[in-house]
């Protein structure tokens, strides 16, 4: 990942994150580290990303992280979406495919593939956690996380 001059179109060094890892579990068949999407919050300060990895800027991070781009180089925050780090089945070892901000950047929603947890027959129920689910998570500390 990377951000460009906007008149050059040449890396200018804002972002400099070291993305890397994959699921590693059971039956999962080889996938790449890679980014699919991000989304830029209202505000225009925060970035939201999703994608198949274990580890940003250091820092472990599982299919979401965001970045503080409002400063004079972007940093990953501390907010760990500790909801996303269930391995769903082996065939989906990346299932948060996509993500969107409230209008007020108080909260994300993430839609996610999945089919269902690792390990658990199919069409057990009640079914539990982020598989083949939309997702709110609230960005305020006071109301915690998934």
């Amino acid at each position: 990942m990377t951000s460009l001059n906007t008149s050059s179109g040449k890396d200018d060094g804002f972002v400099r994150l070291n993305i890397s890892g994959n699921y590693q579990f059971p039956g999962v068949h080889g996938n790449a580290t890679r980014v699919y999407n991000q989304q830029l919050s209202h505000g225009g300060t925060l970035v939201m990303v999703e994608g198949d990895f274990t580890s940003v800027g250091g820092q472990a991070r599982q299919q979401v992280f965001m970045l503080n781009v409002g400063g004079s180089r972007a940093t990953v925050t501390g907010w760990t979406g500790r909801g996303l780090n269930t391995n769903c089945n082996f065939n989906e070892p990346f299932y948060a495919q996509a993500a969107a901000w409230s209008p007020d950047d108080s909260t994300i929603y993430v839609a996610t593939t999945g089919y269902k947890p690792a390990g658990t027959p199919a069409g057990s129920a009640p079914r539990t956690g982020p598989c083949d689910a939309a997702i709110r998570i609230s960005l305020h500390p006071h109301q915690g996380q998934p």
